[in-house]
């Protein structure tokens, strides 16, 4: 009988309202996503921080 190794590519973790909060792929650093009501506001990857920012459509005024 030969022993099969199996190999974890990817992991993947849900919030409770169904929301992707991380993601880790092979030999790469787990990507941690934050949200503000229901869009990405922040991404980290190891020392990496990618912000999201939401802008204002022309002619109105951010909040």
């Amino acid at each position: 009988m030969s022993s099969t190794r199996l190999t974890l590519l990817c992991h993947y973790s849900y919030d409770a309202l169904n929301r992707l909060i991380s993601d880790s792929l092979a030999d790469k650093p787990v990507l941690r996503r934050f949200y503000c009501e229901s869009r990405i506001s922040n991404e980290l990857q190891g020392a990496a921080h990618y912000p999201s920012v939401r802008r204002a459509a022309i002619g109105t005024t951010a909040p």
